[in-house]
């Protein structure tokens, strides 16, 4: 007589932990910076050691019991679903443990403290954004700066206000969305509420905003004749990969989820289309699934049925998507940006004062055709190889060195004392 063992609370154990450890690797070797569950940047042995040793220990624990390798064990379906299961709960679990880490870092401190934490720091609401403003100083001595939206600037914020020389004012601008050519109508508006005179001040783009403060130079200098340009963590778009952004490399899963409530993408035109089509496809998945549950007799039928029907929908309707040519407005507006951005020069061909790459930036530039970086003075673009952008701009010591950029011209030589003693 056959011997039959059903575990399924083991099995779905086992293929957790075993793709816990999986997403640990893989998070060492591309660099997927916003899924290290332990907050800052990813350390490659660590994590190549955790998940080496989750896969590890998965397989001895699971097999160390002879029940699971010398006897039948749970039905093939079942199998199938405590793995579909144990991977969705494994990427779940890093994620949350990723988007824990790191709000904890940042409310210790590490960018600087609060943005709102000053009694002289006013929060202005918008018509399509908005702005932190300080007091303000005397002419040539504040610093505009353009954002991007959402809070993976605010450490950085936070840090060079609380960083400013006496008597400079400060005020950021940060529009709601990712359309950033919104932002000189911010500036206008900023303007004519608060009474502020931004002609002759430097101004600094942050990331995204980098790439739009370089789109619109001509216009910025026309309007306000800025004492500097400065485009800090710009993005150079990866034509290799036909993409722009670097979501995971300085966001965390809550830093992306908060973007995408506020682009609201399921208004789309398409994304209504997608659900049209997908709607029925779940249906039928769910059915099919269910059916084949009770075909084989498995445990928590209407469970794993519509579990396994959800997971299969999915993974068809990207196909039809794919195949009848949908997109949705988000994706396709990054690839028509990822020819206009290339390179960070105005319509006139100026180029910002001073350009900051990190890590990314740098190599995604260093790939660029030599006609295009041969454009760039000698000594105008600094790259920072050891650092990334977003929200671990602010390690290395980074920030005596971008005040330092700020306020060169200013300081006249007088170099700010760089407080972690590396000399950079």
């Amino acid at each position: 007589m056959q011997t039959f063992h059903e575990d399924v609370i083991q099995t779905f154990l086992f293929c957790f932990l075993v793709a816990m450890g999986i997403i640990q690797i893989m998070v060492a070797w591309r660099g997927w910076h916003g899924l290290s569950i332990y907050g800052g940047r990813v350390r490659k042995n660590v994590n190549y050691a955790l998940g080496t040793g989750l896969v590890i220990f998965g397989y001895a624990w699971y097999f160390s019991d002879p029940m699971h390798r010398n006897t039948r064990n749970i039905e093939g379906v079942m199998s199938i679903v405590c793995l579909v299961l144990g991977v969705a709960a494994a990427a779940v679990l890093t994620g949350l443990l990723a988007s824990l880490a790191e709000a904890i870092r940042r409310r210790r401190g590490r960018g600087g403290g609060s943005l709102y934490a000053a009694k002289d720091v006013k929060r202005i609401a918008l018509s399509q954004g908005k702005a932190i403003l300080s007091a303000w100083g005397d002419p040539g001595g504040n610093l505009v700066v353009l954002a991007e939206p959402g809070k993976g600037n605010e450490g950085l914020l936070a840090s060079a206000l609380s960083a400013l020389p006496p008597g400079c004012g400060f005020v950021a601008v940060k529009p709601s969305g990712e359309e950033e050519t919104i932002l000189p109508a911010l500036l206008r508006e900023l303007q004519e509420r608060e009474g502020l005179e931004l002609s002759g001040e430097v101004f600094m783009g942050l990331g995204w905003a980098s790439n739009e403060l370089a789109r619109l130079q001509q216009d910025l200098e026309d309007i306000y004749r800025p004492k500097a340009f400065l485009a800090v963590a710009p993005i150079i778009p990866s034509y290799s990969q036909n993409i722009v952004g670097d979501a995971l490399t300085s966001n965390t899963p809550l830093d992306i989820s908060e973007a995408i409530v506020a682009e609201k993408p399921w208004r789309t035109a398409n994304f209504k289309r997608m659900l049209r089509i997908w709607l029925p496809v779940f249906i039928a998945c769910c059915l099919l699934a269910t059916a084949a549950t009770l075909a084989f007799d498995v445990r928590w039928k209407f469970v794993f049925g519509p579990a396994a029907g959800l997971v299969l929908s999915l993974w068809f309707i990207y196909y039809v998507a794919s195949w009848r040519g949908l997109r949705l407005e988000g994706g396709r507006a990054e690839m028509e940006r990822a020819s206009t951005i290339a390179v960070l020069l105005a319509p006139n061909g100026a180029c910002p004062t001073r350009t900051v790459l990190t890590s990314d930036g740098c190599l995604e530039f260093r790939k660029l055709p030599e006609d295009v970086r041969s454009r760039y003075p000698a000594g105008q673009i600094e790259f920072w190889g050891s650092v990334l952008r977003g929200k671990f701009l602010l390690e290395e010591g980074t920030m005596c060195r971008l005040l330092n950029l700020i306020w060169e011209e200013k300081e006249q030589g007088n170099r700010l004392d760089d407080p972690t003693g590396t000399g950079n």
